[in-house]
């Protein structure tokens, strides 16, 4: 099963997720492709740090930003294990890498957290990281001092978390995904045994898909996806094969044959007989009458 950065960042269980963290430990959740390619934020970006916001809002800042972020997204993608850092500006990050048969296909990122609470001896460290930093200061010490806080210890148990959550979230992801392939398996096999059984007698599409469980509209998706035709195709080729068949085998006429088959007329049926088999009922008798007689096979 090839599952995609794209297919981890569309689960719905995600964003959930996302607001639950949000609830509880302040936190927002974005997926990043190991190749730093591709994002996605869960949750408007309004509920994002406001601190980080600030910083982000300079060139400089965002592109001191983005290195930090691609740095550890790469390095954990690279390394398949959780990672708690602290970014440029001193803030404790969380990456959380999304593996699919060993494979990691998406980093789970979160964090602009603080491991204790602020004070002034903090705010002059976090100054001395910030050298170059061009904005309003005293704005974004303000800013700063509402960062959330959580413990190392707290931290810890925020990573172990996510780290539960990701693998059990892929895992649920794949196996439904098996289930549903399967699923669609079966109803495309069921509507084929149903046209098979059923083909001498008129087969609405909506007859179809309720023998075989699903929709009409799905049926024509799931069966279009499986066999690489379309059901009225399968049910035309059904017809013609037993229409083929009492060609070869009974006296009957072609037009008997044909409404014993399930056409609706005797012209639709010269008709898909000639673009199927490239030739009339009638030629095609003469033609299997001619090698059966020498032997011969089709």
């Amino acid at each position: 099963m090839q599952i995609a950065f794209q297919d981890i960042a569309s689960l719905e269980v995600f964003s959930e997720f996302q607001r639950l963290a949000r609830r509880i430990f302040g936190l927002t959740l974005s997926l990043v492709s190991p190749d730093f390619a591709e994002a996605r934020l869960f949750g408007p970006r309004s509920e994002m740090n406001a601190f980080c916001l600030a910083l982000q809002s300079t060139k400089e800042g965002e592109r001191r930003c983005r290195q930090c972020d691609r740095h550890m997204i790469q390095a954990t993608a690279h390394g398949a294990l959780p990672a708690r850092y602290q970014c440029h500006a001193g803030l404790s990050e969380f990456a959380i890498p999304i593996r699919v048969n060993q494979r990691v296909v998406a980093v789970l990122q979160c964090g602009q957290v603080l491991e204790r609470q602020p004070t002034a001896a903090g705010w002059k460290r976090t100054l001395l990281k910030l050298k170059g930093w061009k904005g309003d200061r005293a704005a974004l010490e303000k800013k700063w001092r509402r960062t959330r806080v959580l413990p190392p210890g707290v931290q810890d148990d925020v990573v172990a978390l996510l780290s539960l959550f990701a693998e059990h979230a892929v895992t649920a992801h794949g196996r439904l995904r098996m289930l549903d392939e399967g699923k669609n398996h079966s109803s495309v096999h069921r509507a084929q045994a149903f046209i098979t059984a059923h083909f001498a007698s008129p087969l609405p599409l909506a007859a179809v898909a309720r023998a075989a469980g699903t929709s009409p509209r799905n049926l024509t998706r799931l069966f279009l996806a499986e066999t690489g035709r379309t059901v009225l195709d399968f049910i035309h080729e059904t017809r013609l094969n037993e229409a083929c068949e009492q060609l070869a085998l009974t006296p009957k006429k072609a037009a008997e044959i044909a409404f014993a088959c399930g056409f609706g007329s005797v012209q639709q049926f010269n008709r898909l007989f000639l673009r199927a088999r490239q030739c009339t009922p009638l030629a095609w008798r003469e033609k299997r009458g001619r090698s059966s007689k020498l032997g011969l096979r089709e």
